[in-house]
């Protein structure tokens, strides 16, 4: 996967600056720290997946991202299939090399180190290698976690989140529209990322594609939609996919409505993040 250093930087400033990483990045609080050390931990896998391509490097980043947000496990086979840099070998010829084959072990090991030292890390704290953590007696009278932590019935809010929750409108009170603090849909928060729609599908796109579905999973059946938070935070945990589709959703090339697009979705996230952290217009 080679990009064109203009898409390179774009895509870069896209993340940077015109996603809800920017409000995360200047809040500091524990989950949104937690947010950008997956972030930076899983783009740091890509630009080790696509350059050098060290499978034991590469599965421990990834297994790092993990550690800070547990749904990043899940993106192993968009990352699996970077190591193999299968995109113009015929999958007859991976199948039966050795070598191939040993690089996805190689990186495996790299990944299940980092998995097995947060089991470790569990029975450390709790006698088990089950996560007490997230079943704290806090959270049994919370409405959200009425079927539990994890439940397909929480998949419609999700979809609001995602697709439809608008910002709030006020009449009287500038900057008249404000950021909901329950979060602001996924394609208002950055707009440039409905050219992922646009994508034309191929091996890498469906690797990320897969990637993308399986880590929504577990963030689409829990039972909150994040919280207090600017956008749809969860959506940092598919930042590497993201921005692949997006990429090939803009056919590798910048035009000057793209270049505009990318600006909205920055002129957006500044309006967030001052939103919460200086001006205080959130409803």
């Amino acid at each position: 996967m080679i990009w064109d250093l203009h898409v390179s930087a774009a895509i870069t400033l896209l993340l940077a600056l015109g996603t809800n990483f920017w409000w995360a990045a200047t809040d500091g609080a524990l989950w949104e720290f937690a947010h950008v050390s997956a972030v930076f931990f899983l783009m740091a896998a890509l630009v080790e997946a696509t350059g050098c391509r060290r499978p034991w490097l590469v599965g421990l980043l990834v297994g790092l991202a993990g550690m800070s947000r547990l749904p990043t496990f899940l993106t192993f086979p968009f990352f699996a299939y970077l190591v193999l840099d299968a995109d113009k070998r015929p999958w007859r010829e991976l199948l039966r090399d050795q070598g191939s084959w040993l690089r996805l072990v190689v990186f495996g090991a790299g990944l299940g180190l980092m998995a097995a030292s947060y089991l470790a890390y569990n029975y450390g704290r709790f006698g088990t290698i089950k996560d007490l953590g997230y079943y704290h007696p806090y959270y049994d009278a919370e409405p959200h976690f009425a079927h539990g932590r994890f439940d397909i019935s929480y998949v419609p809010r999700h979809i609001t989140a995602i697709f439809f929750q608008p910002p709030g409108l006020t009449q009287s009170d500038f900057p008249f529209f404000k950021p909901s603090q329950i979060g602001l849909a996924l394609f208002f928060t950055t707009p440039a990322f409905l050219y992922a729609f646009n994508t034309y599908f191929n091996r890498l796109t469906l690797a990320a594609s897969a990637a993308t579905l399986l880590t929504l999973v577990p963030l689409m059946s829990h039972g909150t939609t994040g919280w207090n938070q600017f956008g749809y935070r969860y959506s940092m945990d598919l930042f590497p996919m993201l921005a692949v589709l997006t990429a090939a959703g803009m056919r590798h090339e910048l035009t000057p409505l793209k270049w505009i697009v990318i600006f909205l979705s920055c002129l957006v996230s500044l309006w967030g993040t001052l939103a919460f952290h200086k001006y205080g217009w959130v409803v």
